[in-house]
């Protein structure tokens, strides 16, 4: 078993932020600890970039706080094919409403440009493409303002690629979670 050279199953978290060294992996790549590992994220002040790219998947109910490596990538590579989809559909006449076009176009442009990641045109194209598979995906369309929600999370992300961190969060069911007696809960919709 990888982990962070600890003899507990999961360390207590040191300046209130959990490290990437808190979290424990078996050879097959699941958590070790799931359960204390949440409850740990509950009661901390947050996580550490490099945790935070670790779990964001488990955090948003992408995945499950129990899967394998190879789960993971198994679901992400149906994830893939569901994206591409979606994509494709976003592209048919008639797959889209209108309205939820124009304000994407006009909300991508604005997008927080204060970020350095989204300093360049091009690194807009793959929030478009998310915005779009959103819509497609969802009956509910576009509200404005998503357009900062999805930057947040595709910045996040980094260093994965665009193309994999649209494919995590469309096609799936993210939930947000909200802390409750020590332990993380899906807020229901």
């Amino acid at each position: 078993m990888a982990c962070c050279g600890r003899t507990s199953r999961v360390a207590p978290a040191s300046g209130g932020l959990v490290s990437e060294k808190e979290i424990c992996l078996t050879a097959q790549g699941t958590i070790v600890g799931a359960a204390s590992l949440r409850a740990l994220v509950a009661e901390s002040e947050g996580l550490s970039a490099g945790a935070r790219a670790r779990l964001w998947q488990h955090l948003l109910g992408i995945v499950a706080w129990e899967a394998s490596e190879a789960e993971i990538e198994a679901h992400a590579a149906e994830r893939v094919v569901r994206f591409e989809e979606l994509l494709h559909r976003a592209e048919a006449e008639g797959a889209l409403e209108r309205q939820d076009v124009t304000v994407i176009d006009s909300d991508v442009p604005r997008t927080d440009r204060e970020l350095p990641r989204w300093h360049d045109e091009a690194a807009l194209v793959p929030l478009r493409a998310m915005l779009l598979a959103h819509c497609v995906h969802r009956a509910g369309g576009y509200y404005q303002g998503m357009n900062d929600l999805a930057a947040v999370m595709l910045d996040q992300a980094l260093p994965r690629s665009p193309l994999r961190t649209c494919i995590g969060c469309v096609g799936s069911q993210p939930r947000v979670h909200r802390v409750h007696k020590h332990r993380l809960e899906p807020l229901r919709p």
